[in-house]
């Protein structure tokens, strides 16, 4: 399953960047040709940034960086000419968020740039792109219940952002998994329980490499349900299931499943796996609230409370 998901990821990487090597000169005669149109330098902004989701997905974290400091002075340059186009508050939010979370060697790296690293203020500019933004707010929503859920651990923020684009986007899993977490982790089982039996309906009309990423994300996602209604061996099986059968294309998920097959195994008393599992979550190194959480839990056991 790793070989498959390594596979997945250099193939959607390569994607990426052939796309972005094709749409990049475009902008950028668009905006030779028409400069007084600001929504082209914002579209040519985005597209060099784009290119940190790939470094991001490697954890090369100074390319992250560079690349997104690229499209960060365009974009930057043009929020200030023109402060009513909300767009470009998502790109340099997600920039400054990053810089939040980042090592000290990336914070030092970014206050050369001259950036803000105020998490609050980054996560404000993100807010404002969802909730105000014509373009940018079903990428913002999406980043935001991303950042609550897996970064920050705060779910109720993370239920803001997701009601809307489950309601919006009914057929896109992945929007529909966010809500899922959301709800669980809000404690609103009964309709956690629905939307687990709606998403077992409609599993089987996404595509083949849909299947292939969304199936363990799922899995995580009953998982967490059961392990929440202290059914835990469902739980422990779900959690397996998803473990053994991952190929997402990023692992902040895996580190969660890491985490709660970890805590699995305290309840159960065998701390020699819970540790090895909080051991793997704790490696990723991956800005997570489950990676804090695993180290602490390798020094004390989790306990149901």
């Amino acid at each position: 399953s790793s070989a498959a998901s390594d596979v997945y990821k250099r193939q959607t990487y390569d994607t990426l960047e052939n796309t972005l090597n094709q749409i990049e000169p475009l902008y950028e005669r668009f905006v030779v040709d028409y400069p007084a149109n600001s929504q082209y330098n914002l579209y040519l902004g985005s597209t060099k940034g784009l290119r940190a989701r790939v470094s991001l997905g490697n954890k090369a974290w100074l390319s992250i960086l560079f690349d997104a400091y690229r499209g960060f002075t365009i974009i930057e340059k043009v929020s200030r000419e023109n402060p009513g186009l909300v767009d470009a508050k998502l790109p340099i939010g997600i920039v400054e968020y990053y810089a939040s979370v980042g090592n000290v060697f990336v914070r030092w790296a970014v206050d050369l740039y001259g950036l803000e690293t105020s998490k609050d203020k980054a996560l404000k500019k993100i807010s404002d792109a969802a909730k105000n933004s014509k373009w940018a707010w079903i990428e913002a929503s999406g980043i935001l219940a991303f950042i609550y859920l897996w970064i920050e651990n705060q779910p109720q923020d993370a239920l803001n952002s997701t009601v809307r684009l489950a309601k919006e986007f009914p057929k896109n899993f992945y929007f529909q998994i966010l809500y899922l977490e959301s709800l669980t982790r809000t404690s609103n089982f009964e309709e956690a329980k629905r939307k687990i039996d709606e998403l077992d309906d409609n599993f089987n009309g996404l595509s083949i490499r849909q299947k292939a990423w969304y199936e363990p994300y799922f899995n995580y996602q009953k998982a967490l349900f059961h392990f929440h209604q202290m059914d835990y061996d469902k739980s422990r099986k779900f959690a397996m299931l998803a473990i053994d059968n991952y190929s997402g294309e990023l692992d902040v998920i895996l580190g969660n499943l890491y985490l709660l097959n970890g805590k699995l195994n305290d309840i159960v008393n065998n701390r020699e796996d819970a540790v090895k599992y909080y051991k793997l979550c704790r490696n990723l190194d991956n800005f997570s609230y489950a990676s804090k959480e695993a180290i602490q839990f390798i020094k004390v056991p989790f306990a149901v409370k």
